[in-house]
């Protein structure tokens, strides 16, 4: 049985140029209407942002499908 390891996006997030942050989150606002700044706070980790599983989930899910790009 393989084990298939989910990026973390918290450091997939952190290892994108500023061009690819900024195409990334707009996506986001765009598809889901979630808000760029709370987002923003959330992938950079920030002390009282988190995300939530459904958020995780589709984060995951975009970026191995690669469809932000």
């Amino acid at each position: 049985m393989e084990i298939c390891q989910e990026p973390n996006p918290h450091d997939w997030y952190s290892s994108l140029t500023k061009s690819e942050k900024s195409s990334f989150i707009r996506y986001f606002c765009n598809k889901y209407n979630m808000s760029a700044s709370t987002l923003m706070h959330k992938l950079n980790n920030r002390r009282s942002y988190r995300l939530t599983f459904l958020e995780k989930k589709t984060i995951i899910h975009e970026i191995n499908e690669g469809l932000w790009r």
